[in-house]
């Protein structure tokens, strides 16, 4: 999608750089207009040293011999955001929703 928005920067026409680089018409119009310029999806909100720390003790504890079910992993990030005085804002009470629940 890059390539076509920069094609259609440098004077390609939006109809021709979607046919060229596969992608709809519509979202490279936004595209380059500048109205799709945050990325898909929710926002991130453990950065990617807080995942690794987590999935660290996850793997620690299940070498150990105590596998977690989603509760549990849910706990465990609850008490760590609890215990870096962290406050995830999307999370209730710090602690992750489950898709399944």
């Amino acid at each position: 999608m890059e390539e076509a928005v920069d094609a259609v920067r440098e004077g390609m026409s939006q109809r021709a750089a979607a046919i060229k680089f596969n992608g709809p018409r519509i979202s490279l119009l936004r595209r380059v207009g500048g109205k799709h310029s945050k990325p898909v999806g929710q926002p991130i909100v453990l950065s990617q040293a807080e995942e690794e720390t987590i999935a660290k003790t996850l793997g620690v504890v299940a070498k150990w011999g105590f596998p977690l079910n989603r509760v549990d992993v849910r706990d465990v990030i609850k008490k760590y955001l609890d215990k870096q005085g962290k406050e995830v804002v999307v999370f209730k009470n710090n602690t992750p929703r489950s898709r399944f629940s």
